[in-house]
């Protein structure tokens, strides 16, 4: 088994996005990303690892700038980090819609109580929206695109392949499924492409044996255990922390299988998909450049 480690990828971006960072600089442009998290879930593991790896993530970029930058504006300008009850955070979202400095917002999910997540980013400007969870965005969330671009990586985001996808929620499958569609045209799609969800939980072990990639975003502990891995496997990607059992990573051969901590930020889709948003997030801050607007 090997880790489905994404250093390579994220890191073949560093210098065009220290560029970027350095031309917005010597413009008097800072550009800004608002993260903002509900109260409730800011310490859910998967939260906890998401904003770890937007941190580093820009920590690299800014360190990649070298001596341009020198004390003027440091990783804190760069990203903030506010942490608020959920009936406080449509209030952010709508100061960060105002506010020029806020190049762009990402909504951590999920929130609790009433309001829920879908009104708090439909009040969200689609031209902050840099995770692409606003409809009017025209943007491809940032997670499933990062699934997209690991797989293609490894030469597995292919119309020939055999995929099962368990779990088909908003924010992350329906979208691949989509992706999948588009890739490979109805016909195909119907004879590689297994979707798994509660209603049909009996197919998971039949899928899993045909399948060369599996995407698991249902959020289920251990849900993955090594028996259901059939011999074509080759990839195993868990969106959720302790989705995929331990002892899938103990099989031997080459079957990628994403890392027992998502906050190991270095590894697995968790870098890629931070790595996106710092990427729109300098593309956003380039409008404000003079003579490029």
């Amino acid at each position: 088994m090997r880790r489905l480690h994404t250093n390579k990828i994220v890191g073949q971006r560093y210098p065009e996005q220290a560029h970027q960072l350095r031309q917005l600089v010597r413009g008097d442009v800072v550009p800004k990303l608002l993260v903002l998290r509900d109260t409730a879930g800011a310490e859910r593991p998967d939260i906890r690892s998401y904003t770890a790896a937007l941190r580093e993530q820009m920590r690299r970029v800014h360190r990649a700038v070298g001596y341009v930058l020198g004390g003027e504006v440091t990783l804190g300008d760069l990203i903030e980090v506010k942490t608020a009850p959920t009936r406080d955070l449509r209030h952010l979202v709508k100061d960060a819609n105002g506010d020029p400095s806020v190049d762009s917002v990402l909504v951590m999910s999920p929130v609790s109580g009433s309001y829920s997540y879908e009104k708090i980013v439909a009040e969200l400007s689609p031209d902050k929206d840099v995770d692409g969870m606003n409809p009017d965005s025209g943007r491809m969330p940032r997670t499933p695109l990062a699934i997209q671009q690991t797989l293609d990586h490894h030469d597995l985001w292919l119309p020939d392949r055999h995929f099962t996808l368990v779990g088909r929620g908003r924010t992350v499958n329906s979208y691949v499924d989509e992706a999948l569609l588009d890739m490979m045209g109805e016909e195909r799609y119907n004879d590689q492409v297994r979707v798994i969800t509660k209603s049909n939980q009996d197919e998971l072990g039949p899928a899993l044996q045909d399948s060369e990639v599996a995407i698991v975003a249902a959020g289920v502990h251990n849900q993955i255990t090594p028996e259901l891995i059939g011999p074509n496997m080759r990839a195993v990607v868990g969106v959720c922390i302790g989705d995929i059992h331990p002892d899938v990573r103990r099989i031997k051969g080459d079957l990628l299988v994403t890392p027992p901590h998502l906050d190991r930020r270095y590894l697995g889709i968790g870098a890629v998909t931070a790595s996106n948003a710092i990427q729109g997030t300098l593309d956003a801050a380039m409008s404000r450049l003079p003579g490029l607007s």
